[in-house]
């Protein structure tokens, strides 16, 4: 006969499995919670430990701050050539059936380069229509005053079609010597070291010392040098002059004769003098003054619009009206008594020989006859002796 189990024991034996489920359960949960812990605490930088004060001298150590959480992230080296390596390919030339291949081209010349300013010498540059001495500077890459102490002494408006002109690789000036003399005394001259004469390469002089004396004849290139700066201006064939008469003071106006170029085509010849007054009025107006009065640009140039009015700074009589061949184009030259005035790169006559003109009168236009960059007014007071003054001195520019 079987025995029942007793409804006691078996509900007692449930509460056992019970409770050994949620033992084991209890324990896993432990488990997972120690071990996500564990990763909390290893993802925490260490903190430095804080110092002590132990009163024995030695190094002070400021301990660095604690750095913000972070993940370390992983690192991956980048390899390096070493620099000589790389110099020496970039300078390799590209394999030719590589180029091809990877249809890459390489020009010649990867940027433009100025041919005219690399010279190694000077060279021989003959004047063509239209150049003038600031376009040819520019050009070059020098001075002005290279290009005048380069060459015999000449006007800056004077170039001609067919001038042969010497071009300086560098700035400087190019002497002829005409007298002998020694390398030191031409050094003197153009102040500069008696060696750059000797040691440049443009001179063959290598074998010279600074008293050695140097042949006439020779054209010497002088690197840095500098030229005179006596003054230079057009001297007309024929001279330019007048001779006034009368006493300004009592008369108010001055008389006398004046000549301006005789002989050439726009020359009046001898004339007289009548209603002479000093410059008084500006010669053009709404201009902008490009180019003053300096040791080789012996006037000012006002430049303005093609055709802009040009008046007479002052009373007096008209000695030259016409083309001028040393660069000034159509030209108008008055006589003041002591003085005569010159108006240049005009669009053409607008007087004639023997005139008599009052201050402000209208006398030309503003052009740009001759050797001239564009439309503007070349502007030159003369002395009685024809000599150019500071216009700066008689009128307001």
């Amino acid at each position: 006969m079987q025995t029942r189990p007793n409804l006691a024991t078996y509900s007692r034996g449930m509460i056992l499995l019970l409770a050994l489920a949620l033992s084991i359960a209890a324990f896993f949960l432990i488990l997972s919670t120690s071990s996500s812990e564990s990763d909390d605490i290893a993802e925490q930088p260490t903190k430095p430990p804080t110092a002590t004060n132990t009163n024995t001298p030695g190094p002070t150590h400021t301990p660095l701050p604690s750095p913000t959480r972070f993940r370390t992230p992983t690192q991956t080296l980048i390899p390096t050539a070493d620099p000589v390596l790389v110099a020496t390919s970039v300078a390799q030339p590209l394999d030719a059936a590589l180029v091809g291949s990877a249809g890459v081209t390489r020009g010649e010349v990867p940027f433009t380069v100025n041919r005219e300013t690399q010279r190694t010498g000077v060279i021989q540059y003959e004047v063509k229509r239209g150049d003038n001495i600031y376009t040819l500077a520019e050009r070059f890459g020098i001075s002005i005053e290279t290009i005048i102490w380069s060459n015999r002494q000449f006007y800056l408006n004077a170039l001609q079609p067919g001038m042969v002109l010497n071009i300086m690789p560098v700035e400087g000036a190019i002497h002829r010597v005409e007298t002998p003399l020694t390398v030191r005394e031409l050094a003197e001259q153009y102040q500069v070291d008696p060696y750059t004469i000797i040691d440049t390469d443009y001179n063959a002089l290598q074998d010279l010392v600074p008293d050695n004396m140097l042949p006439v004849g020779l054209d010497v290139v002088i690197p840095g040098g500098t030229g005179s700066k006596e003054p230079i201006f057009w001297e007309p064939p024929g001279g330019a002059r007048t001779e006034p008469s009368g006493d300004f003071g009592a008369t108010g106006v001055y008389g006398g004769t004046a000549v301006f170029g005789e002989g050439q085509a726009g020359s009046c010849g001898e004339q007289t003098i009548y209603g002479g007054t000093m410059p008084e009025t500006r010669p053009a107006y709404g201009y902008l003054l490009t180019r003053d009065f300096t040791w080789e640009h012996r006037g000012v140039d006002l430049a303005g619009q093609l055709g802009d009015p040009i008046y007479a700074v002052g009373g007096g009589t008209v000695i030259f009206a016409g083309w001028s061949d040393w660069g000034y184009g159509w030209t108008v030259v008055i006589a003041h008594g002591p003085v005569m005035t010159l108006y240049a790169h005009l669009t053409g006559d607008f007087v004639w020989c023997g005139q008599q003109v009052t201050p402000g009168q209208h006398i030309g236009n503003m052009g740009s006859s001759g050797n001239s960059t564009g439309p503007h007014l070349h502007f030159e007071v003369r002395n009685s002796a024809g000599i150019p003054q500071n216009p700066h001195d008689y009128l307001g520019f």
